[in-house]
């Protein structure tokens, strides 16, 4: 009887410790809701001051734009004053010289102005840049702080479970807001290994401690990083398309033994968050930047000696020794005359290439043996279909595979379907 008492009270006792715990980890996730809130609220105010700079970075270039045509107006006037010849009378043909002192004062007014109108857009231009870096500072601490609630919702639905095995008498409602899933298609962790670059036969692998809660897949570098809830990236269950065993014509470049132990997934691209690169080289400024933003094109400076045309107006862009300036998209080379740009023409519909937006991305996951990838296949793929995402049929081939790529590699898809799974063994 004493025996029994005793472990009661061992598991009252650990039951208290896990309900402390529980509750330490919901003021945890609490308080960092209310930053993340705090965050939001922060970086909509950075959006409506970028929107207006940008309205008055507008505003300005029309009144430089018109200061121009009447600086044009102005040296026009003047040139047809100084030199124009009153063919009636020959021996009155001088030039009023008050009228001239007083253009050319003018003149030198509108070009001071036009100098003070050129250091405001600046001022505002480098104030755009500052609010842009703010809210890219902004945007990536509201990232972070999203994957530190994600890792620790799934560390609470480990307590959770946890105290459900220690005491099954517990109500699953008390416990938690939703009950947890059943134990072959809950929580799931261990080690995977990433594609390291995007050749897997000279860079080979890199191994990645993987949490698979009930909405996430989250990625750590290592078992610490779980207990600090640091991930590295994680996905989102809800925009996962399907998961799959590859064969080898998949990633033609992994060694034959390993493709037993391959697997892919394909998920829409905003399914995924990733941790901020703080080693990643810092964003050029728009004074220093190379090219010149238009409807998502990149256009560059450039001459061209041999025969080349204008795609807008048709016009040739070589001339052998004094050819007009020009300017070529760097992403679709799109190629015209600089002069449409600077006249802020309609000329060239929006690139081609940066405006492809719906992509999806893929990921190749090795685990340490072939069951343990049926096991993580397994899982996944229960995970996909309770969410009422279903394969059409089992015996259709496969619409995409991965020559051994990167990871997060883009890809366009069809549409979102899961697809069969095909062991490679």
């Amino acid at each position: 009887m004493a025996k029994k008492e005793a472990a009661i009270s061992s598991l009252e006792e650990a039951q208290n410790r896990l309900n402390r715990d529980k509750e330490q980890l919901a003021r945890d996730k609490e308080d960092v809701a209310n930053k993340l809130n705090t965050l939001v609220s922060e970086l909509e105010n950075v959006k409506a001051g970028t929107a207006d700079k940008e309205r008055e970075v507008e505003q300005l270039n029309k009144q430089l734009h018109e200061e121009r045509l009447k600086k044009t107006q102005a040296v026009n006037k003047l040139a047809e004053i100084a030199f124009r010849k009153d063919e009636t009378d020959r021996g009155k043909n001088r030039v009023n010289t008050t009228i001239l002192k007083k253009k050319e004062k003018e003149l030198r007014r509108l070009q001071q102005d036009l100098q003070q109108e050129k250091q405001a857009a600046d001022n505002l231009r480098r104030e755009l840049q500052e609010s842009t870096a703010q809210y890219q500072e902004e945007y990536h601490r509201r990232i972070q702080l999203q994957m530190e609630i994600d890792s620790k919702t799934a560390e609470i639905e480990n307590l959770q479970q946890k105290m459900l095995a220690t005491d099954p008498s517990i109500d699953a409602k008390s416990v938690g807001s939703e009950p947890p899933e059943p134990v072959e298609e809950g929580r799931l962790d261990g080690w995977l290994q990433v594609p390291n670059k995007g050749n897997i036969r000279k860079h080979g692998w890199k191994k990645q401690f993987v949490v698979l809660s009930q909405k996430k897949m989250i990625f750590y570098n290592s078992e610490k990083d779980v207990s600090r809830s640091d991930p590295i990236m994680v996905l989102d269950l809800d925009k996962l398309f399907h998961v799959r065993a590859v064969s080898q014509g998949d990633v033609i470049r992994a060694d034959v033994k390993d493709i037993p132990r391959i697997f892919q997934l394909l998920y829409a691209s905003e399914a995924e968050a990733k941790k901020p690169d703080v080693h990643a080289p810092p964003t050029p400024s728009l004074d220093n930047a190379h090219f010149l933003p238009y409807k998502g094109h990149e256009f560059i400076s450039i001459t061209y000696r041999m025969p080349t045309t204008c795609e807008t107006c048709g016009n040739s862009l070589a001339n052998m020794f004094h050819p007009p300036p020009a300017i070529e998209c760097r992403l679709c080379h799109v190629k015209a005359h600089k002069e449409h740009l600077d006249k802020a023409e309609d000329f060239v519909p929006p690139c081609r290439v940066n405006a492809d937006s719906q992509t999806s991305k893929e990921i190749l996951l090795m685990a340490q043996s072939s069951d343990e990838q049926d096991k993580w296949l397994n899982t996944i793929r229960k995970k996909i279909t309770r969410k009422g995402i279903q394969p059409k049929d089992k015996d259709s081939p496969r619409s995409t595979s991965s020559r051994g790529g990167q990871l997060g590699s883009s890809t366009r898809i069809a549409k979102a379907a899961t697809l069969p799974a095909q062991h490679a063994k």
